[in-house]
């Protein structure tokens, strides 16, 4: 089982605001990753895409200067802050399914989690070391 001890912060209110949740965000640069582990009978993919936020909702979370440092600094540096929000995740579902219907199969694709990390580095910070979730 898995534990999380730090806080998760719920960020919902802030993204439902009318002139906020009515936007969509745009997708683009599309392109698709099969992991180097896996093997050719694997079923998982992995999607990039370039994402332009319209309102930068998500970018002025910066400012809000929730971030904490990490729990675990021997695997990452910078800072970060953990909240949730089922708005937003709704609002990237829409976006994903729209955008992506030729390259994911929607059948097996629910929804985008409701709980986001929001990571910041500055130069000198301990990189992130590279893994899958």
């Amino acid at each position: 089982s898995y534990h999380n001890f730090e806080n998760i912060i719920n960020l919902s209110s802030l993204h439902q605001s009318p002139k906020i949740s009515s936007y969509d965000f745009t997708i683009s640069n599309i392109s698709s990753k099969i992991p180097p582990s896996s093997n050719s009978q694997s079923s998982f993919q992995f999607l990039t895409f370039d994402m332009e936020d319209p309102s930068s909702e998500l970018l002025s979370l910066h400012n809000l200067n929730l971030y904490t440092p990490p729990l675990n600094p021997l695997s990452r540096g910078g800072s970060r802050f953990i909240f949730s929000s089922q708005t937003l995740s709704d609002r990237l579902t829409r976006s994903i399914r729209a955008s992506l219907k030729s390259h994911l199969n929607l059948s097996r694709f629910r929804f985008v989690n409701y709980v986001f990390r929001f990571n910041k580095f500055s130069p000198g910070d301990k990189k992130f070391q590279s893994h899958y979730d």
